[in-house]
């Protein structure tokens, strides 16, 4: 991988991102065109293999289930069937139309259950596709995650959190899926929120990094070549360790730091064995936004896409570009993640999503 870096390089410049037009926010309920406020540009649709990871903001439906958050639950007057698909259409609207190309496959966080992945199945999505999907079902949970596919789901895994740890709970979502000749794995997750202040929530975050690293070391000493993406609302930053001065470790350690959870790392050469690359760190990312949630007007890096090795090996599919999807719809008049505001019955979640585009490699002769 000598020449790793050059090729890195050739292909940040082919696939550089457009600019996105930072405008007020207008939800148009009907899946009609418009101009896409998220591309990675690039080879044909058939070359490449582009992953969305969103965390939706408590998709509930509108049901009282029992288990949903009191703002969602029908019985309140603020909630109700009509609005849960108004929601649905938006997140759709998003996939199928603002995500210039559309992605194949889509990690979300903060479902109810799979009742609802069924709903945006069988209402929205499917005409276009994407007729695959798996969900956890952890019962101490009232948010789940999920993933939606236009490739064939061929296994799934769910690395329950109860009593792996003392923190660790909410569990990780392994699925397999055959993308052509190559299948890949991916590891949707969802770790513990910063409410009660990053130091102190930081080990239940820790012990989900352990989880996740124990489940990637077991995999890849299984399947060495296969590649694995792991995806999530990790509530934490690419460099999370930096901003905090390097004070305490945390879930997140960049290379070659030891210590807290799980290593990752900007430079190809470092993502080797259970350590992941990650876009964020990489300063030859060219993001439009410098995140992808946005705090009192400060920005986080908490939504992640990461990849092994095997995305930098020059066969099958390989690493092409990583992004932040903010087209201005989605985006308040502020320039801000537009959640979903009950009262007005509009917007689309308090995270934007990031993306990431892989190519297919058929020859390492086509790397030279």
């Amino acid at each position: 991988m000598s020449n790793s870096r050059t090729i890195k390089n050739r292909k940040k410049a082919q696939y550089a991102s457009v600019g996105f037009v930072l405008t007020g926010i207008a939800l148009l309920l009907i899946l009609a065109a418009c101009s896409p406020g998220c591309t990675l540009q690039g080879a044909e649709q058939s070359d490449t293999l582009v992953i969305m990871s969103w965390n939706v903001e408590n998709l509930f439906d509108g049901t009282d289930n029992g288990t949903e958050y009191q703002e969602f639950d029908p019985g309140t007057g603020n909630w109700d069937t009509a609005r849960y698909h108004v929601r649905l259409a938006a997140v759709s609207r998003l996939i199928l139309e603002l995500a210039d190309p559309r992605p194949d496959i889509i990690c979300l966080q903060e479902v109810e259950h799979k009742g609802v992945v069924n709903d945006l199945i069988s209402h929205y999505l499917g005409k276009a596709g994407y007729t695959y999907s798996a969900v956890t079902e952890a019962s101490n949970s009232a948010i789940q995650q999920a993933v939606i596919s236009r490739y064939p789901i061929t296994g799934v895994k769910v690395h329950a959190g109860a009593g792996l740890s003392t923190y660790f709970s909410r569990p990780i979502l392994e699925v397999e899926v055959k993308t052509g000749d190559e299948t890949i794995t991916l590891l949707n997750n969802h770790w513990k929120s910063r409410r009660n202040g990053p130091e102190v929530t930081e080990p239940s975050r820790i012990e989900s990094a352990w989880a996740a690293r124990t489940v990637i070391e077991g995999y890849l000493e299984r399947h060495p070549d296969r590649l694995l993406i792991l995806s999530g609302d990790l509530n934490e930053n690419a460099d999370e360790y930096e901003r905090i001065g390097r004070a305490y470790a945390t879930a997140l350690m960049p290379v070659p730091e030891t210590g807290g959870g799980l290593q990752i790392t900007g430079i190809l050469e470092e993502a080797t064995g259970s350590v992941l690359y990650n876009g964020w760190l990489d300063n030859l990312t060219k993001t439009e936004l410098p995140g992808s949630y946005s705090y009192r007007g400060e920005w986080s890096t908490l939504d992640h896409i990461m990849i092994s090795s095997a995305a930098f090996d020059g066969t099958g599919w390989d690493y092409a570009a990583f992004d932040v999807c903010a087209p201005s719809e989605i985006l308040s008049e502020n320039n801000q993640p537009a959640g979903w505001d009950m009262r007005s019955g509009r917007g689309y979640s308090d995270h934007l999503p990031v993306v990431m585009q892989l190519e297919q490699v058929r020859s390492p002769a086509l790397r030279e």
